[in-house]
This record gives structure tokens, C-alpha cells and sequence, in this order.
């Protein structure tokens, strides 16, 4: 039964991260398109940016401390 829980939180932690590097990276995209197309808001782009960062962030520290309380 623990391996289940060790599998269900390494699977949200990989699924988080997957996201964030999505979320980044896309976002990462459109502001460099805005430095050569002018008139878009950077707000929404930039805010997600963060939240993609921060699930990178978090999900690596979990997949880290998972990894030593296995061993």
C-alpha cells in the first residue's frame, strides 16, 4: 500500500512539473514575440510564467525528497 502513495504523489510531482515547463516555456515564447510585436498585455503571460516556475520549483524539491526517503 505505500508503494501506491509513493506512485500517486511521484505522479502528481512529475505532472506538475510537466506543466510548469509548459506553462514557462510557452509563456516564455509570447513575451519574446511581444518585444517584436508591440500592443499585448505581458500581465496574464508573465503571471503564468511564475506559476510555471514555482510548479518546476515545488514538484522538483518532491521528486527530490522522495527520492531520499526511499533510500
Amino acid at each position: 500500500m505505500e508503494d501506491y502513495f509513493l506512485l500517486k504523489n511521484l505522479t502528481h510531482a512529475v505532472t506538475a512539473w510537466i506543466v510548469g515547463i509548459i506553462l514557462a516555456f510557452t509563456d516564455l515564447v509570447y513575451i519574446v514575440m511581444h518585444i517584436y510585436v508591440a500592443g499585448y498585455s505581458l500581465v496574464i503571460p508573465t503571471i503564468l510564467m511564475v506559476i510555471g516556475i514555482i510548479l518546476i520549483v515545488w514538484s522538483s524539491y518532491r521528486i527530490a525528497v522522495m527520492g531520499r526517503e526511499n533510500d
